[in-house]
């Protein structure tokens, strides 16, 4: 099957325990999210040239916070194996919810996830990060959450309830979305991050491609109309195939998105490989796009490493933007040390505004288990005082523990937003 043929493939929706056919998929198209008191209502934003522009033509300044951890689990985010014994931790979202209903059942599983869904993030997290100074959010989600493994190729729109009120919220404090597919089926990369640890297959499984094609298409007919959604970010780091194979399958999903949607903003990601690696949209016909790309220096010991990788690599960057002639966005980065890092953070800042890059550090909350990092905009300043072990603690104590991360009950990084607000100005 090839790919115009994949991507026109039916689309299953189940709602309520109903199928209903590809056809009747613009029926769940959501009403533009509303603008709340006081604030304009959200422009859509586009690619011209190399810069992000509104639908007047006038560029824009886009500086963003990745809500990590929400719709797709990290346990280094949460700290999910702080008490467990070692070799016996839970490795990926995919095993939580396995071992959650292996010990109590579906239907507390459902009542545990949703502790932590209702909880990590709620409206108030999006006025947050609006005082903080940013003016997007990019909101990681899972395949599980609108298309599961156990009915491939079936849309569960129960779970676009959770999308839904992201791009209402957002809207609400003059704030946009990127719809970031963080996991697709079968997994682009192998780390935790994708949902499963240890799978990689999506590059070698058509099925799974047709999969997230279908995904893509069902979430491109939803918001086709709203504003509020800056952009749609294909597949991140996706690290399972050369760099031609992935020009090709950002090609498959594209088409698919543009079959249901025309006018938003389409994020193609280098895959880590690298932007002179990337294709020239010209090679597929790609319009309104923008490429997008993640670093971290794992291993810096100061500040020198950061300002080393600036210095050689954004020359670089803007070089090949150039050649392309999109717009760029740093899609994820972090220096992670809470004291030199700081100052890596302002320089790769006022760096990315200067060339009008869009820029999202990752991420925006963080469970401390002792001293706080930079990782978080919030953190806990002090110890997190008890973590259960998930495979021996009762119900109850996890949801309590899950339902305890309220961003209320932790502590804003002061320098932090410093940063991100002089930014802005």
């Amino acid at each position: 099957m090839n790919a115009l043929m994949a991507t026109a493939a039916p689309i299953a929706l189940a709602a309520a325990g109903n199928l209903v056919a590809a056809g009747n998929l613009v029926a769940g198209t959501t009403a533009p999210a509303v603008a709340g008191p006081g604030e304009k209502p959200l422009p859509w934003v586009k690619a011209s040239g190399t810069s992000f522009v509104d639908e007047s033509g006038k560029p824009l300044r886009l500086r963003g916070i990745n809500f990590g951890g929400w719709l797709i689990i990290e346990g280094w985010i949460i700290e999910l194996n702080r008490n467990s014994p070692k070799g016996e931790g839970i490795h990926d979202e995919r095993e939580l919810w396995t071992v959650m209903r292996g010990r109590f059942g579906a239907k507390v599983m459902e009542r545990l996830r949703r502790a932590h869904r209702e909880t990590w993030i709620t409206e108030d997290d999006f006025r947050r990060a609006r005082d903080a100074g940013f003016n997007f959010v990019r909101v990681p989600f899972w395949h599980e959450l609108i298309e599961h493994d156990a009915r491939p190729g079936v849309i569960d729109a129960s779970g676009f309830a959770w999308l839904d009120k992201a791009v209402r919220w957002a809207a609400k404090y003059g704030l946009w979305v990127i719809l970031d597919l963080h996991g697709a089926p079968g997994s682009q990369n192998p780390w935790d991050h994708s949902g499963v640890v240890g799978r990689n297959k999506l590059f070698s499984d058509g099925e799974c491609q047709s999969r997230t094609a279908r995904i893509w298409k069902a979430v491109a007919s939803r918001y086709r109309n709203d504003p509020a959604v800056l952009g749609y970010d294909l597949l991140n780091e996706p690290n399972g195939g050369k760099p031609e194979e992935l020009g090709a399958l950002h090609d498959k999903l594209y088409r698919a998105v543009r079959e249901a949607d025309p006018r938003h903003l389409i994020i193609i990601e280098d895959g880590l490989h690298g932007l002179e690696t990337m294709p020239p949209p010209s090679k597929y016909g790609w319009e309104n796009v923008a490429y997008s790309v993640h670093f971290y220096l794992f291993e810096a010991k100061d500040e020198a490493p950061h300002v080393k990788y600036a210095a050689e690599t954004i020359p670089r960057w803007r070089t090949k933007q150039g050649e392309f002639g999109v717009p760029l966005y740093i899609g994820e980065f972090n220096p992670i040390d809470p004291v030199w890092g700081l100052s890596a953070l302002a320089r790769y800042a006022g760096l990315f505004e200067g060339e009008r890059w869009a820029w999202s550090p990752w991420t925006w909350k963080k469970i401390e288990p002792r001293r706080p990092s930079l990782w978080g905009v919030y953190r806990n300043a002090k110890p997190w005082k008890r973590f259960p072990d998930f495979r021996r603690a009762p119900a109850g104590e996890i949801e309590e523990h899950l339902r305890s991360f309220t961003t209320g009950r932790l502590d804003p990084n002061p320098d932090y937003v410093k940063i991100v607000r002089e930014a802005g100005r």
